[in-house]
This record gives C-alpha cells, structure tokens and sequence, in this order.
C-alpha cells in the first residue's frame, strides 16, 4: 500500500490490494451519522439493483484517521472512492471537511473524492456561507453533488449519479480510467 506519511498526520492511501480484483471500496464520510446510513444504503440498493461488474465494500466512518490506521493493520482494503457528506445545518463543518480533506492523498483526493450537500438546503437556508462552501470546492479542486438524503428518492438518485461518476472516474467499461473528472 503506497502512503505518503508526516510526522504528525496518516494520509489514505490511494492504492491497495482490491483495485485489481474488480472489487472497489467506498467510503461514506460524515458528521452525520443518520446521514453516513441513508446514502450507504442508498448507495447498496442502487449497486444491486444496477448491473456492475464490480463488487462494493462500503465503510462508514466520520474518522478518517482512525478507518486509514485500522485498514494498514489489516492491508486488506484500499480506499478507492470517498464520499464527503456535509451537514450543511452545522456550523462547523467546513473545519471538519478540511480535515478530512487534508488527510487524503492529493492523487486521490483530485480524481475520487466528492462532496456531498446531503441536507439540499438552499443557500438562504445554510448555517454556513455559499460563498465558504464554494471556496472550500475550489481550494481543494473538488465536485459536489448536492440532494436532500433523507428522502429516499433523491438519496437514490444522488447513489445513481455517485456510482456513475466513479465508474467514469476509473474507466470501469472502457478500461481507460478518466483522468479529466
């Protein structure tokens, strides 16, 4: 497993031991811990319902860190995909989600990771500032997916589009993984 360390920060790996088995990992990333459940799900029920060609391990955590020391004493999974849900509702969560963000590999974190609006509030709605929100997706080069999580058809919807981009994101029918994403 390649890992670029510092003396006081663990940075997710990028390449593991499932990336070559058609097996792929995803990690659903939150502060929420109803919001970590709804898109897992979501994300389980459009995997099975869809016909992929590649097996899902799905790991919900709202430590980044501790998910990464737990997966090099196992050195059985790779982290292939994150998903960075945001709680728009608090106050906080753009310190939190550049936590997060800066404890991922910067190859990974440009081509497979993506934030996620989970509350679909409006702008007007928000506990934080669109404009803070924005600045932290261009900071970090990022795209995000924004949709109401806890209803079931947008959740649905927003695991659809979440699967689609990563299968675009790693060439998963042509081979050819998209390096422009």
């Amino acid at each position: 497993m390649s890992t670029i360390e510092s003396e006081d920060l663990v940075v997710a790996p990028w390449v593991g031991p499932t990336c070559c088995k058609n097996c792929y990992s995803f990690v659903v990333l939150s502060f929420n811990y109803d919001m970590i459940d709804k898109i897992s799900s979501a994300l389980t029920e459009a995997h099975s319902k869809g016909s992929h060609r590649w097996k899902l391990i799905l790991l919900r955590a709202n430590n980044l860190e501790k998910l990464v020391r737990m997966m090099r004493r196992t050195e059985n999974v790779a982290l292939d995909f994150i998903i960075i849900a945001l709680d728009t509702t608090k106050v906080f969560v753009l310190e939190w989600a550049k936590q997060v963000l800066l404890q991922v590999h910067p190859d990974l974190r440009r081509r497979r990771v993506i934030l996620v609006n989970g509350s679909g509030l409006p702008v007007y709605s928000m506990a934080i500032e669109a404009e803070e929100l924005l600045s932290l997706q261009d900071d970090f080069n990022l795209d995000m997916v924004s949709a109401n999580v806890f209803n079931n058809e947008d959740a649905t919807y927003l695991a659809q589009r979440l699967l689609k981009y990563f299968e675009v994101s790693v060439g998963a029918a042509t081979g050819i993984p998209n390096l422009n994403i």
